[in-house]
C-alpha cells in the first residue's frame, strides 16, 4: 500500500536543516516529501542542498507556499528569536499551512538534531528564547542514583526529559503516561536506544491519586519530573 508523502517545506538551510533534510532522505518511515528550503541568508539563494534548493527567503514565504501546494513547514533554526518565529508563523496561518518547530539550542542539551525532536511551537517560542547554561556536574550530582519519576513520560516533552535524563545515570527510572503505546514506545527506546533497563512503565494518569499513593510508595522516587515542574521529594 503506498502512503501519500506530506510535501513539506523546511525554513533554515543552516546545519540543523541539512540534518533534517539528510535524515528525511535516509529514513524510509518518514512519509515526507521536502520540496524546498527558505533562508534569510542571501548567499544561500538559489543554492542546493543534497539536491533540495533554496527557493527564498521567509518574505517569500506566502507566494512559494500557494505554488508548490506546502502541507507543513518545519522550522529548523533552533537559534530563532521570538519576533523570527512569529513572523513564520503569522505566515504560515494566514495560509492555512501546519508547521512544526525545532526546539532552542538550549533544549537540545547535546546539540542533537532529529525529525523525531520537532514539535508544536509553544508560547515560550514566540515570546523568545533566553539562552540556557547548563551546569553539568550540578546536574549529575541531583541525578546521579536516584529514582527518578517522569510523568506524560511518552509526550514531545517528556520523551525527550527521558532522553536527557537517562545521560547522567540514574538508578532508576519510573514512566508513567496515559497513552500506552507512548508509554511503550519511549520504554523500548531506553532500552533498545539508550541501553538503560531499569525502568519500570506504569499506564496511568496523574490525576489518579489511589494509582500515585501506591507507585510513591512502592518506588519512593527521589526526583519527581512533571510538564510543569521538578521537585526534589522528602
Amino acid at each position: 500500500m503506498n502512503i501519500k508523502e506530506t510535501k513539506v517545506l523546511i525554513v533554515g538551510a543552516g546545519d540543523a536543516g541539512e540534518k533534517i533534510l539528510r535524515e528525511i532522505m535516509y529514513n524510509n518511515t518518514l512519509n515526507y516529501n521536502v520540496v524546498g528550503f527558505v533562508d534569510d541568508d542571501m548567499e544561500k539563494q538559489g543554492l542546493t542542498i543534497h539536491g533540495i534548493r533554496v527557493l527564498g527567503t521567509v518574505e517569500r514565504l506566502p507566494k512559494i507556499l500557494k505554488r508548490e501546494i506546502i502541507q507543513q513547514i518545519l522550522i529548523a533554526v533552533p537559534s530563532a528569536k521570538g519576533d523570527q518565529i512569529r513572523r513564520i508563523v503569522d505566515v504560515c496561518q494566514k495560509c492555512n499551512t501546519s508547521y512544526k518547530i525545532m526546539p532552542g539550542i538550549g533544549e537540545l542539551i547535546d546539540g542533537r538534531v532529529s525529525v523525531k525532536f520537532l514539535r508544536d511551537i509553544s508560547y515560550e517560542d514566540l515570546l523568545g528564547r533566553s539562552p540556557v547554561h547548563l551546569n553539568i556536574k550540578d546536574i549529575r550530582n541531583y541525578l546521579d542514583g536516584k529514582t527518578i519519576l517522569i510523568t506524560g513520560c511518552g509526550g514531545s516533552i517528556g520523551s525527550e526529559l527521558c532522553r536527557q535524563v537517562v545521560k547522567y545515570q540514574p538508578g532508576k527510572l519510573i514512566l508513567l503516561d496515559s497513552s500506552e503505546t507512548n508509554l511503550f514506545n519511549i520504554q523500548m527506546e531506553m532500552q533498545n536506544e539508550h541501553y538503560y533497563h531499569n525502568c519500570e512503565a506504569i499506564l496511568g494518569r496523574v490525576q489518579n491519586e489511589s494509582l500515585m499513593d501506591d507507585v510513591f510508595e512502592k518506588y519512593k522516587p527521589d526526583v519527581v519530573f512533571t510538564r510543569r515542574h521538578t521537585s526534589m521529594c522528602p
